[in-house]
């Protein structure tokens, strides 16, 4: 049979408390048994020696009946049993009136004699001024057999009993309370987790507290907003990919059209706008594959010394006009900074940011290309960092910057499906470096670190 979790810890909980129920009793009444034992021998101890003595004081001038009721009613409030003999053997009186012991139900014999099952035989000598008057022989049950420790040991095991089951149904709700605290935020989780696997990308938990679950509840919660980014990184990116395709297509598709109409001359210049268009969808489709190939990393990165500030300066040069033309600064401040990895793939990375600078910032504005390294030995990184004074990302969309298809909302006028920046994470990993981003109402930087080759000469 398959129990639900509450009801197992519940069973746990139960189990747990009624072993120590268990022990905590077993310890109590053999702790309790021991010493009321102890203190019932010492007490028929006590009255042994409280018989004999006032059996030796009565005995001075002999007893008298009254004086003999008195021993016996000391005995019976001990239960103690006893016959007295004279020095020959004759029995002066009992317990039991004379002719009548104890159990046996004639006459107490002398301790040789075997006592009853339970009982035990002791003899006492009786001396008065140090004369042997007589012999009084004692019949006592053992500590076990007293109604007194009977009563006892039926008490203590009755008021274990009541203890131990109170302590269960005590323990059960608490268990009952702790499971159904435990469980709860599970199956409110566990509800959750399959309205997610049904499609609803907007469903979230509760968090109570700061433990373990309220940590998993964090966590799903995290991961609930990651899943409606991606879903809507989705939308955005179809909707993207669509229109960057749509637009290409549809200049082919008119100008196709207008040459077979006829509206159009078949010029060199008409049939090169189809072919920057076919050029424009084979980047695209580039971009989208180069993505795939290095995610998968079937991309290999050829591996040689190379400066990267001479790299950078190539770049910059080639971009020079296109900056110019939107009026846009383009500087560059070059140190030396070796560094090893492929040319091309470094060259894409500069480029994919170049581009990123030059689509956002406004005309007038600067970009700044620099390289610089910090640090020595098997520690020191090599810098290329490229600034922008452009409005800057907003902070919320700074985490995804280098995500796949993600484009932020100030950017949805602008060109591009969000691929250029997942690109150039994928490469610098590839050469086991990093990139950053900082943002403000100032611009922004994209920082890229690699491994230093080596120190540069100073």
């Amino acid at each position: 049979m398959k129990h639900s979790l509450r009801t197992r810890l519940i069973l746990t909980h139960l189990g747990v408390a009624a072993l120590a129920i268990v022990l905590v009793a077993l310890i109590a009444a053999v702790t309790a048994e021991r010493r009321f034992a102890t203190y019932t021998r010492d007490a028929q101890a006590d009255a042994v020696a409280a018989l004999v003595a006032a059996v030796t004081d009565t005995g001075t001038d002999g007893w008298s009946s009254s004086e003999i009721q008195s021993l016996r009613r000391l005995a019976k409030l001990n239960s103690l049993h006893f016959a007295l003999f004279d020095p020959d053997g004759a029995l002066l009186f009992s317990s039991a009136g004379a002719g009548r012991g104890g159990p046996h139900g004639g006459g107490l014999g002398r301790s040789s004699e075997t006592p009853a099952a339970g009982w035990s035989v002791r003899s006492e000598k009786i001396l008065v001024n140090g004369h042997h008057v007589a012999e009084l022989v004692l019949q006592q049950p053992q500590a076990r057999q007293l109604p007194a420790n009977i009563a006892y040991r039926r008490d203590i095991f009755l008021y274990l009993a009541l203890a131990g089951g109170l302590a269960a149904l005590t323990s059960l709700a608490v268990g009952a309370l702790v499971s159904r605290r435990i469980t709860r935020p599970l199956e409110h989780l566990s509800a959750a987790t399959t309205a997610i696997a049904r499609g609803s990308r907007t469903v979230r938990v509760d968090v109570a507290g700061e433990d373990e679950v309220g940590t998993l509840a964090t966590s799903f919660n995290v991961m609930s907003d990651a899943l409606e980014r991606q879903a809507h990184w989705r939308r955005t990116m179809t909707a993207d990919l669509a229109h960057e395709l749509r637009t290409p297509l549809a200049t082919i598709q008119s100008r196709v059209e207008a040459l077979e109409d006829g509206v159009l001359p078949t010029t060199p210049d008409n049939l090169r706008v189809i072919g920057q268009e076919v050029e424009r969808l084979d980047r695209l489709l580039t971009m989208l594959r180069s993505l795939d190939d290095l995610d998968i990393g079937i991309v290999p990165v050829r591996r040689e010394h190379l400066d990267l500030a001479n790299l950078a300066a190539e770049v910059a040069e080639a971009s020079r006009e296109r900056f110019r033309q939107k009026g846009l600064h383009l500087r560059v401040s070059l140190q030396p900074v070796p560094v090893e990895g492929d040319p091309d793939k470094l060259t894409q990375v500069l480029v994919n940011l170049l581009d990123n600078a030059h689509k956002f910032t406004p005309a007038g504005g600067t970009v700044l290309v620099r390289t610089e390294h910090q640090g020595s030995g098997p520690h020191a990184k090599a810098f290329l960092l490229v600034t922008d004074s452009g409005p800057g990302i907003p902070a919320e969309d700074i985490p995804q910057v280098f995500e796949r298809f993600f484009r932020g909302r100030h950017t949805a006028a602008s060109e591009g499906v969000g691929l250029g920046l997942a690109i150039v994470r994928r490469i610098v990993e590839a050469h086991e470096g990093s990139v950053e981003v900082t943002s403000g109402e100032g611009g922004t930087t994209f920082v890229v670190a690699l491994p230093l080759v080596r120190a540069p000469s100073s």
